[in-house]
């Protein structure tokens, strides 16, 4: 796709609050709803997501918006899905237990506690999955009573509760509540593509900031704006809203950090080498067999119509995947960075 660039005033940046922005491009919530359920595949539950997405946005249609101060990329209405978009669109029961950015903050954690038991951290991560990090954290010497988390899943937090954790919590926040319970209490907050699916970021960052102790932190992995750049400019997925509301680039970062009394002390992009290239590879290549699904009278669309009676519609997904890899090989040099970044912020 090729982005449209149209000037945009009286928007406001969630990252530095300016006010104009260059639109990227538009979607219907008829495109967004096609996005996470084709509407052949399940019709009712498509027609109730495209209701639902309609309701969030207050209209039919969201843009996607680039700061022109910033450069961080928004959605315009900035409204995030809710528990009952997510219960819509999603149906999740695996989660990723290997991840550069989990290895990123675990390095940053030993390093930082060289000078002191590493058992007496407290720790929060929010959006903790089935506790595939935490469960690195436990290894390393965390004490599990040390640790509280929040996850909205409830398959999520069934086996969250399998760790003997302190908390697990399904809250929103910021929650006054949870505040009472937490001012003051951590060392260090964990999110891992969390904060991408989040709306009013002052609020909820000002929130983190005052369950932190004094120089506590925030570590945070968001996707890499480059490479969704990549995926759209090259007929991959598009970074749908309401799903993903937020491109983080670095000087976003740096502004809503300043801006809530915090100090960024790491950003980092996720490198590509040897086989970690030919993943990305891979990956891409999917994502541009999940973007023509979307599209009427594409080959995808047309496999992804056929009936699964004697895996028929596998059989052809496999193959036409095999194909792509091949068809598309003109991208695999192109691909020079990883799909995530990781920051570390700290409560000043």
């Amino acid at each position: 796709m090729k982005y449209n660039n149209v000037l945009l005033k009286e928007v406001c940046c969630p990252f530095c609050q300016a006010t104009e922005g260059r639109s990227l491009y538009t979607v219907t919530a008829s495109e967004a709803a096609t996005h996470f359920i084709l509407p052949w595949h399940n019709p009712q539950k498509y027609q109730q997501l495209e209701h639902h997405i309609q309701e969030l946005w207050h209209q039919n249609t969201c843009q996607v918006v680039c700061c022109q101060s910033c450069q961080g990329v928004f959605s315009w209405p900035f409204v995030a899905g809710d528990k009952d978009f997510y219960d819509l669109a999603y149906e999740r029961t695996e989660y990723p237990q290997e991840k550069w950015e989990f290895r990123k903050a675990l390095e940053w954690l030993h390093q930082k506690t060289q000078d002191s038991p590493v058992s007496a951290m407290k720790i929060l991560e929010i959006g903790a999955g089935n506790g595939g990090f935490l469960k690195k954290v436990i290894e390393i010497g965390v004490s599990p009573k040390n640790i509280s988390a929040i996850e909205y899943s409830d398959w999520g937090r069934e086996q969250l509760m399998r760790l003997n954790l302190d908390e697990v919590f399904q809250e929103s926040i910021p929650s006054d509540e949870l505040l009472r319970k937490w001012e003051g209490k951590f060392d260090f907050i964990v999110m891992f593509q969390v904060l991408e699916h989040l709306d009013n970021l002052d609020s909820k960052l000002k929130f983190l900031y005052s369950c932190l102790r004094p120089q506590g932190q925030i570590i945070f992995a968001v996707p890499n704006p480059q490479s969704i750049y990549f995926n759209e400019l090259n007929g991959a997925l598009l970074d749908m809203p309401p799903n993903h509301v937020s491109r983080f680039s670095e000087a976003a970062i740096a502004k809503l950090a300043s801006r809530n009394s915090l100090e960024v002390k790491l950003f980092e992009v996720e490198p590509l080498a040897g086989l970690d290239r030919w993943s990305a590879y891979r990956e891409f290549c999917d994502y541009k067999y999940l973007r023509g699904t979307q599209i009427k009278h594409t080959v995808a669309s047309w496999v992804s119509q056929l009936p699964n009676k004697l895996k028929i519609r596998s059989l052809f997904q496999r193959l036409y995947r095999t194909i792509s890899l091949v068809v598309n090989s003109i991208y695999l040099t192109q691909i020079k960075q990883g799909s995530a970044q990781v920051v570390v912020v700290e409560k000043v």
